[in-house]
């Protein structure tokens, strides 16, 4: 390895930087990201991203800003002299932050619906909400409707909050500039509550998203040869054999400092859904039973080699990862000691480590394909159909006000515990204090999120009086969890 690491501390701010020329590559990072957001601040940090770099107009410098599940950063690229003056007015921008106006904040919501509508307008859960409900890791990536109504006090609170420099990091691909001077507001390093898994046993997931996705819990030391010896081992079998799907897209989230949730998507035609399902969940039983082949090893450890850049030089996504990690509080091993456990690793102790990870499993399947608890059971999964709407052996309501659909027989009733609906296929109901967040939109449609992750939406407008209903309904929250959302 022909570089090495530097760790050192700019004003009381971790910093990691390389030795030797080229272009300056610049970061400054804070240790928030969507994981930290409570439901009803969903967006919010990103938010605060956007109005930051508003804050800096005009830039000439190669910049930008990312906010991700983990952290945000900050980044420039090019003279040593321009990335410093970038990340010097960043710092500035954030002592600064509590006099912003709120127009900026209302520009930059604007600016963030156009970027990612659908993520601005709607929730939707996915394998992370799947696992954790809307909690830490579940509140990652289930959408940010509720941006539109975040105001001026919460934005000013998150950021002073969070953007302080003890939760800071500064990485450089080069050496620090000399012009270097950030300097952040003083706080208290954040105190997190560690992501707890709800779904305790295999688990098969009847999802509104398209196509198949395997997802597992998995030991940090072994995620990254995991992820490419299965994607080797599914395409080999569903693709090349069978002609079930294109892909194999990976993506890995840190639960802790030792665990990722390693998610394998799948990209079957309609027609084929659960016979990928089939043979993907078969395919990862057999691995874990008789081991990875000889080729899925040597291609993982080649693939490996290749992302650590061994011999060549200390990839950049290695000093984001040692800091973020350590804003965290987690340690990072060296990438000496991560390339001796690849070079080390047998098709034996991957199958081994798969193997004790099944126990996690989680399998999302496209609603429409129609899995079945059948289909779960062939792989001794449970079966979650994920429904907000839950069973309920209801004889009526009891003496309770009730509303009538316009174009059907279904009713719906209201108590102080729960939302219930009938109609000719029994009743069906939602606990009231499971929900952590109701959008309300002006068009009379509402938005119901429960801590499992689960959501609906049902238009007022479909029930006989149906604005006493929207009423009634919205002052049965505690206001906290009420938020405007855009129109659908």
């Amino acid at each position: 390895m022909s570089q090495k690491v530097h760790r050192g501390i700019h004003h009381g701010i971790p910093t990691y930087s390389l030795k030797g020329g080229g272009p300056c590559n610049g970061k400054l990072h804070f240790g928030v990201g969507m994981r930290d957001e409570p439901a009803v601040l969903a967006g919010i940090t990103h938010l605060v991203e956007h109005v930051l770099l508003r804050m800096v107009q005009p830039q000439t410098v190669l910049y930008g800003g990312t906010t991700d599940t983990e952290s945000v950063e900050f980044w420039a690229s090019g003279e040593p002299g321009d990335v410093a003056a970038f990340l010097n007015a960043i710092a500035a921008a954030v002592c600064r932050f509590q006099g912003l106006p709120a127009e900026d904040i209302e520009l930059e919501k604007v600016v963030i619906h156009a970027e990612d509508p659908d993520k601005f307008r709607a929730v939707s859960s996915g394998l992370y909400g799947y696992r954790f409900g809307a909690a830490d890791l579940g509140n990652a990536h289930f959408g940010a409707p509720g941006t539109q109504s975040l105001d001026r006090s919460e934005v000013l609170s998150w950021a002073q909050q969070w953007f302080v420099a003890e939760n800071a990091a500064l990485t450089f691909t080069g050496e620090i500039p000399e012009s270097l001077n950030v300097t952040l507001p003083s706080g208290r390093a954040p105190e997190r509550t560690p992501a707890v898994p709800l779904l305790k046993e295999p688990t098969l997931v009847v999802s509104r998203k398209d196509g198949v996705a395997l997802s597992l819990l998995v030991p940090d030391a072994d995620a990254g040869m995991l992820a490419e010896a299965l994607r080797y081992e599914l395409l080999d079998r569903l693709r090349h054999d069978r002609g079930l799907i294109y892909s194999v897209v990976d993506f890995q989230a840190p639960v802790d400092a030792d665990t990722v949730q390693l998610d394998l998507i799948l990209d079957p035609t309609a027609s084929n859904i659960l016979t990928a399902f089939d043979a993907a969940t078969a395919a990862l039983h057999d691995i874990a039973r008789n081991g990875f082949s000889g080729e899925a090893l040597d291609y993982a450890r080649k693939a490996r080699t290749s992302e650590l850049e061994y011999g060549r030089s200390v990839p950049g996504w290695h000093l984001d990862r040692l800091a973020v990690r350590g804003l965290r509080g987690w340690s990072t091993p060296g990438l000496k000691t991560v390339i001796r456990h690849t070079e080390s690793t047998t098709a034996d102790s991957m199958s081994a480590s798969l193997a004790a990870s099944m126990g996690s499993l989680v399998v999302a399947v496209a609603g429409y394909a129609k899995p079945r608890r059948k289909h779960a059971a062939a792989h001794g999964l449970a079966l979650d159909r994920f429904r907000i709407w839950q069973d309920t052996d209801t004889t009526g309501p009891d003496g309770h006000r009730v509303w009538r659909a316009k174009e059907s027989e279904a009713v719906l009733w209201l108590t102080p515990e729960r939302l219930t609906k009938q109609d000719g296929k029994g009743a069906k109901a939602v606990a009231l204090a499971d929900i952590v967040l109701v959008g309300d939109r002006s068009c009379g449609c509402i938005c119901l999120l429960d801590r499992y992750g689960r959501s609906t939406e049902f238009d007022s407008g479909e029930w006989s009086k149906g604005k006493s209903l929207r009423k009634a309904l919205l002052g049965a929250f505690p206001g906290e969890t009420v938020r405007a959302f855009p129109e659908d």
